[in-house]
Parts: structure tokens; C-alpha cells; sequence
């Protein structure tokens, strides 16, 4: 059962669109975005599926999506919403504590699940960086809830002409800093938290060059490259954008693949929505083998051509 007030999905990227709107028509049939971006982001929302899409304005460089705290609480106030939903990104989680505060509320983070019951907005969302899932019961009127990544599948298909737009551009007091420099960080293709398939690569990898053997298996399986953090902050052998675990990313795969990753709980609470996990380690007693559902205990370097070459075979 649905409530019958609106749900609102605070959009300021491309990749979020879907999600969002899958997530809130957990809460209601009537889902209004609003849109902080560009005008073709605006259009792409209104062309998906939703019952209204509001621009809000596209930011100057030195103004964030939490710089909107403001102006959205007010309209919030106005209109009661059953709750305002957005992805956890870092500066949503800033959005949400703000809006948050204008409300007179909590921010609920990394939800991945919703549901009414008697009109009243119930979440599960992880805690203690994913080692263990609370279920809440929405007490204030508004809920302010940043949705897990890879938690709620894409709303499939929209209408077939979109939907009204309406340009609600918003006074936006500028932060009190100066924006200094932008340098542009490498990132990786694809996006991991939308691949199907992921293959992890952890410290047991011994080498920089060895990671060659674990991207074959992850373009054999047609998926993506991931690892621990070590390997992206500690060694720099991967981007920072392909981490995984409590201060990184999280996937909810069909299959993860874990090469050489010990299995620490800061890396394993990333990877815990996967449907499938397969771990490779040559040490039978690493804690990766108690979070898998299958385990080959083996030296990688063995292990994965082997698994390389069969898929091959059957490909």
C-alpha cells in the first residue's frame, strides 16, 4: 500500500534518475522530482516516468546541491511531502543533514528499503558501516532518506510523452567560501554501481602487473574492475572511484568476484548486496571464504587463466 501524499526524489545526476523513481514508488504513485542540473537532466526526468518535474535551477560553479538545503525545507514545509529521497552521494549526505535540521527531523542514510505501513513511511538502513540493518517507523511528517546504492532496481519504462515541467528556479544564498581550483581526477569506465558483474582485486594480488591477470576474468565475465582500498589509496594502483567497502562504494551485483581480498568487514559490507559472491585466496583461513557462497582456495595466478580460459571455451 501506497500513501496518498506525493514523494519527492532530489536529482543532481544523470545515473540517478531511474533509481530514485523506482525507489519512490515504493511510497507513492505520485513521484515529483526536482531537478538541481542542467536543462537536458531536467528532460530526462520529465521524459521517465514522473508525475512532475520542478527545475530548480542549474548551480553556479562555486554552489553545491547542499546549498539548496534552504529553499527546498520551505517548499517542503509548504507542501508536506511524504518524505524527499536522494542518491548518497557525499554532497546529498550534506543535502540530507541540512534539510534535515530545517525540518526538525533525522536524516535517515543508505536506506534500501521502503514501505507504508498505515500511512507511515517505514525504512531498513545499514549501520555501524553495514555490519548490521535497523528498521524504523517515520515519526515526523517529512522524511529526509538518501537511498543505498545498488539497493532498488531502476523504474522501467515511463510514459510515452513526458511529463509537465515546471521551472521553480529558487534564491540560493552562495556558500561562505571561494572556489580556488578544479583539477580533474581519472576516473574508470563504466559505473560500477549499475555493473552486473564486478570482479575485486585485494592486496593478495602481488603486483601492480598482476592485475592484468584479474582484469582478463572480469572482461571474460563481461563485468567491471573493483578492489580494496588499499589498493586505491594505499598502493595508487587503482582509481579512488573503484573502491569498495564503508568509506567506498557499494554494489549490489549479480555476481562479485573476490580475488585476493582478505575479506576485512570495512571492504565486505560493500560487496554484501551482491546476489552471488565467489571468493579466490590461497589461504583457506582468510574471513573472505565465511562471507562467499562458493570458494576456490588456490593461488590466483593458477586459478583465475584457468577460470579465464574456460570461459573462453564456453563462450
Amino acid at each position: 500500500m501506497t500513501t496518498t501524499r506525493p514523494t519527492w526524489a532530489i536529482i543532481d545526476s544523470a545515473t540517478d534518475v531511474g533509481v530514485l523513481l523506482g525507489a519512490a514508488r515504493q511510497l507513492s504513485d505520485v513521484v515529483v522530482a526536482l531537478v538541481i542540473g542542467p536543462r537536458h537532466l531536467v528532460e530526462q526526468a520529465s521524459s521517465s516516468g514522473f508525475s512532475e518535474t520542478r527545475w530548480l535551477g542549474e548551480p553556479a560553479a562555486t554552489v553545491g546541491s547542499e546549498d539548496y538545503a534552504a529553499a527546498i525545507a520551505e517548499l517542503a514545509l509548504r507542501e508536506t511531502p511524504t518524505a524527499a529521497l536522494m542518491a548518497s552521494s557525499t554532497r546529498n549526505r550534506l543535502l540530507a543533514g541540512r534539510l534535515a535540521a530545517r525540518l526538525d527531523t533525522s536524516a535517515l542514510t543508505d536506506v534500501s528499503d521502503l514501505r507504508t505501513e498505515d500511512d507511515t513511511v517505514v525504512v531498513t538502513h545499514s549501520l555501524y558501516g553495514g555490519a548490521a540493518l535497523r528498521t524504523e517507523r517515520l515519526l515526523s511528517a517529512i522524511g529526509v532518506i538518501t537511498i543505498s546504492a545498488g539497493a532498488f532496481a531502476a523504474f522501467g519504462s515511463g510514459p510515452s510523452w513526458p511529463g509537465p515541467i515546471v521551472e521553480a528556479s529558487c534564491a540560493v544564498t552562495p556558500p561562505p567560501i571561494s572556489l580556488l581550483e578544479r583539477r580533474s581526477e581519472p576516473r574508470s569506465a563504466g559505473t560500477l554501481p549499475q555493473a552486473k558483474v564486478v570482479v575485486g582485486a585485494g592486496r593478495g594480488v602481488g603486483s601492480r602487473d598482476d592485475l592484468g591477470v584479474v582484469e582478463e576474468l572480469a572482461q571474460a565475465l563481461g563485468g567491471q574492475m573493483a578492489c580494496t582500498r588499499p589498493l586505491a589509496e594505499g598502493l595508487n594502483w587503482m582509481g579512488r572511484d573503484q573502491y569498495l567497502g564503508v568509506s567506498g562504494l557499494s554494489i549490489a551485483p549479480d555476481l562479485y568476484v573476490a580475488v585476493g581480498v582478505s575479506g576485512q568487514m570495512q571492504h565486505m559490507v560493500g560487496v554484501d548486496q551482491a546476489r552471488v559472491i565467489v571468493a579466490i585466496n590461497n589461504d583457506k583461513a582468510a574471513p573472505v571464504f565465511a562471507e562467499s557462497d562458493y570458494g576456490i582456495v588456490g593461488d590466483l595466478h593458477q586459478v583465475v587463466p584457468a577460470l579465464v580460459d574456460a570461459l573462453k571455451a564456453v563462450s
